[in-house]
């Protein structure tokens, strides 16, 4: 069940397992609740999980966190902050009904989104790679109970998009998603068992990442460590390039700049580069789907269909792309 507790409940918590007070503002979120606590010293994020989040899945993200600060150390990414009791996660009863739910806080990442600036030049692009190629070297054998989880979100279970299908009323979008799964299905899959699999971020997307607010071409952290999962490394990359080309009318020169900032860190190999197309590709599907998916949900909401429309674009320009041409200029970072 997802929380709905009050900002002036949140005070009391924060008073009873931080032991200090500060204003408080309720932050967008989907199926948990989040919160800006400010201090007169600093900025906090409290975050009150889902009552169905298994342990495993939370403690997942803490440890990560804790393991990233002390091997990439210079990366600006949320610590977690213990309780009065040194907990990292602490079990409290919601106000109103029987339900328990996990609290933690984390510090606050200040910065401008990616997503809110109106041009993403070279240099940004390019550190963007470097950003996302230290976090996942540094990430390399990192290992927890919580990261062998099904998610859809995680490109190894693409083929299930299939299920999803039916939602995408126009026949021509269909058809174009569909052409994507069947090459995922004759490319990818046969050469899925040497592809190099770790613990990745998953989600580096455009509202997650943040730029320096006095460099904008130098990356200032990424937040949401909510869809880590353990699959395939080179889909890191994929999904951080598949939305930084989203409105753009060269996807392949956008793409460039984000590859070879994170070759020069963390190397791909040649079969990786291989399948990139693909996964850029699917992860633009697996938008898609689920946006399709939500839409029929809510059928009112205009928004969402809005929402799609990048992704799509996207699409339509990757499948005008020479494969041959695009993994053969994805391979010149091997040189």
């Amino acid at each position: 069940m997802r929380p709905a507790f009050t900002e002036v409940e949140v005070a009391a918590l924060l008073t009873t397992h931080y032991g200090f007070t500060g204003k408080i503002k309720t932050l967008p979120s989907y199926s948990d609740q989040n919160f800006l606590v400010d201090t007169a010293d600093a900025r906090f994020v409290l975050k009150i999980s889902n009552s169905d989040e298994p342990f495993p899945v939370l403690d997942f993200q803490q440890q990560a966190l804790q393991h990233l600060g002390i091997k990439a150390p210079a990366l600006a990414l949320p610590h977690v902050i213990p309780s009065q009791n040194g907990a990292l996660l602490t079990e409290v009863a919601a106000p109103r009904n029987n339900t328990h739910h996990l609290v933690w806080m984390v510090s606050f990442l200040s910065g401008q989104f990616i997503s809110d600036l109106q041009s993403h030049p070279p240099p940004l692009l390019h550190n963007l790679g470097i950003f996302m190629g230290t976090l996942d070297k540094a990430l390399a054998g990192f290992v927890h109970p919580g990261m062998h989880r099904t998610l859809q979100w995680d490109l190894k279970h693409a083929p299930n998009l299939t299920e999803k299908l039916p939602h995408i009323k126009d026949s021509g979008k269909r058809r174009l998603v569909e052409h994507f799964l069947r090459r995922f299905d004759e490319h990818v899959v046969p050469v899925s068992g040497a592809l190099r699999q770790s613990v990745i971020h998953n989600d580096a997307n455009d509202n997650n990442v943040l730029v320096d607010t006095r460099n904008n071409t130098a990356i200032g952290g990424i937040i949401d460590f909510g869809d880590m999962v353990y699959t395939y490394t080179v889909c890191e990359i994929a999904i951080a390039i598949a939305y930084m080309i989203l409105g753009k009318e060269q996807p392949l020169e956008t793409a460039m700049p984000i590859l070879r900032g994170y070759q020069s860190v963390y190397p791909l190999t040649e079969q990786e580069l291989a399948v990139l197309y693909d996964m850029v590709s699917i992860r633009l599907c697996t938008s898609v789907c689920m946006s399709a998916r939500e839409r029929s949900l809510a059928p009112d909401n205009a928004y969402l269909a809005v929402s799609e429309q990048p992704a799509w674009h996207a699409l339509e320009a990757l499948q005008h792309l020479s494969v041959a041409q695009t993994t053969a200029t994805f391979q010149t970072v091997l040189t």
